[in-house]
This record gives structure tokens, sequence and C-alpha cells, in this order.
């Protein structure tokens, strides 16, 4: 079971913090050491990512899991 603490601190992580990225999220998931759905998970990784300027971009979906694609935040994008 992999900790969302843990994909947060991968996505604040990045050595190139302005540009796209991806990251694997796997179905099963915890939060502050219990289990959690992927719904929950997704909405405070979500915020945590989207506080550092980022917004999805889609995702991929594959083998026990998701690879989903951010990109910074465009603010031309949201008149």
């Amino acid at each position: 079971m992999t900790p969302v603490e843990e994909l947060i601190e991968k996505a604040q992580s990045r050595s190139d913090r302005s540009a796209p990225f991806d990251l694997w999220v796997p179905e099963a998931l915890s939060l502050r050491g219990e289990p959690v759905s992927d719904a929950i998970a997704m909405v405070v990784l979500g915020d945590a990512i989207l506080g550092e300027g980022f917004e999805p971009a889609g995702f991929s979906q594959g083998d026990g899991g998701r690879t989903y694609h951010y990109k910074p935040f465009d603010a031309a994008d949201s008149n």
C-alpha cells in the first residue's frame, strides 16, 4: 500500500518544478497509515498539486493504477 503522503512528496520534490510531469498512482493507497479510497486519496493529492501551481492533464490507465499527467496552471485558460 502506497502512502498518499509519499506521492505528495514525490510530486513536490521534482528537480524541474516548472515543467509538466507524470505521477504513477497505484490502486492501493493509505493516508496517515490507514487504507483510503482512491477518491479520497485523489482529493488530497490533487489539492497538494494544485497548490504547487499545476492542473490535471488527463491520465493513462495501467495495470494496478494510473499515470496522472499534470501541467503548469495557465491563467489564460481560466478566462
